[in-house]
């Protein structure tokens, strides 16, 4: 019959090893969006809707809509902290790993004088390490009075992540 007043929605799901969608979740009408987490990297779903009413009536599903998954998103290290050490001279910089990694990009840029952080662009930094295995490196390629600002990219798989918070330290 005629549906009477939206009451709710049904998501059904299949991903690429079932053929025969079936029942995700059902959401209130007043939810236009669903969020659908813990799906696995590089696999299709497809996905269907219905509405129903407040008698039960189910309406026809929706046309299917396919969504292909890719890899995870490679975090940034965070945490990062740099140190001056006149004794050698170096900064040193290290940073906490996230949870999955190969290795880590290190990068620097030089803050000319008079300008500032929101200058700086991707093509300022110049990278020091792009296969540093440790969460340390030490940077002795430096000049006393010189602004540096480094920052970090983690590489997982050949995937490069966005860079870390930045540090900025003065060489003395």
């Amino acid at each position: 019959g005629a549906l009477t007043g939206l009451a709710r929605y049904v998501i059904y799901r299949a991903d690429t090893s079932n053929v025969a969608l079936t029942e995700l979740t059902t959401v209130d009408a007043t939810h236009e969006m669903y969020l659908d987490t813990g799906l696995a990297n590089r696999t299709t779903y497809r996905y269907q809707i219905s509405a129903i009413d407040h008698e039960d009536n189910e309406s026809a599903r929706s046309s299917i809509t396919t969504v292909t998954t890719i890899d995870n998103i490679v975090l940034p290290p965070t945490n990062l902290r740099a140190s001056y050490n006149a004794s050698v001279p170096e900064v040193n910089v290290s940073w906490t790993a996230p949870g999955e990694y190969d290795s880590f990009v290190v990068q620097r840029a030089v803050l000319a004088a008079g300008a500032s952080i929101q200058d700086l662009t991707d093509s300022h930094y110049t990278t020091l390490d792009f296969a540093q295995q440790t969460t340390f490196y030490s940077d002795r390629n430096i000049q006393s009075g010189t602004i540096y600002v480094y920052r970090v990219r983690t590489n997982l798989a050949g995937r490069i992540s966005f860079p870390s918070n930045i540090v900025i330290i003065r060489a003395r």
